[in-house]
């Protein structure tokens, strides 16, 4: 199941990646660069991945879990509505 729990297994600086102060600057920079070079990437729309297939590998006993969905926050219901519409 890819839940919360695969984070504990990625071993990711979290703070250092959501941090913006120290690095927005570095970052911006970077994607002044990157957008252009990279146009397609950003165009409005649905893309098509053309790369090679994605494979899941589960093991042959694997018994599939139902996980409910979780709420979403009062505070940001009207934005996700508008994004969804």
């Amino acid at each position: 199941m890819l839940g919360r729990d695969w984070l504990k297994d990625v071993k990711l600086n979290w703070w250092k990646l959501f941090k913006t102060d120290a690095y927005g600057d570095k970052v911006k920079s970077k994607l002044k660069i990157l957008i252009p070079q990279y146009s397609e990437v950003f165009e409005e729309g649905l893309g098509t991945f053309t790369r090679p297939k994605a494979k899941i590998h589960v093991k042959a006993n694997a018994v599939p879990r139902f996980c409910i969905a979780r709420p979403v926050p009062y505070a940001r219901k009207e934005k996700i509505e508008e994004e969804l519409k």
